[in-house]
């Protein structure tokens, strides 16, 4: 743990029992969650970075920048590529179907 986050952990009430050497492995918010709109990283060299919800866990600890979408594009609901893939596979079956229906009944009708 660095020296900043040891400083701030063990002056706050009842926290002086929090060693230098300690390892930070849980972190319990009480607050509703609309007001969390960011994730914290810790690197292994106890450097904290904040980012957006969102955002690749190894991104927040190593500080990458993302190239994000403007802000006008539309978003989509959770769900949508997957619902979306689902609905052309389907139709593109039913269409194999159609198309292999049409053919034998055409087939039929030569006979």
């Amino acid at each position: 743990m660095n020296p900043l986050l040891f400083h701030d952990l063990s002056t706050d009430r009842n926290m002086g029992w929090v060693r230098p050497d300690s390892w930070l492995t849980y972190l319990s918010l009480d607050t509703p969650s609309t007001t969390v709109t960011y994730d914290m990283g810790i690197s292994s060299t106890g450097i904290i970075r904040l980012a957006h919800f969102g955002t690749p866990p190894m991104a927040v600890v190593d500080g990458q920048s993302t190239q994000e979408l403007p802000s006008w594009l539309p978003t989509l609901p959770m769900g949508t590529p997957q619902f979306t893939q689902t609905l052309a596979f389907l139709l593109g079956l039913v269409g194999i179907l159609f198309l292999a229906y049409r053919a034998r009944v055409r087939l039929l009708a030569r006979r």
